[in-house]
């Protein structure tokens, strides 16, 4: 479980605003539907089915 936790800000960050780098984050942040929407595709795809 802690595992997911360290990459998971890692990958999204790349993936969400890998321009925007670190203010990509505030406006990711905010976000609170792309941030869920993302990790699910990423970590559980088949497990959210």
């Amino acid at each position: 479980a802690s595992i997911q936790k360290l990459p998971a800000a890692s990958v999204l960050t790349d993936i969400n605003f890998p321009m925007k780098g670190r203010k990509g984050m505030v406006d990711w942040a905010r976000n609170s539907e792309d941030r869920v929407v993302i990790p699910k595709s990423i970590f559980t795809p088949v497990s959210s089915k």
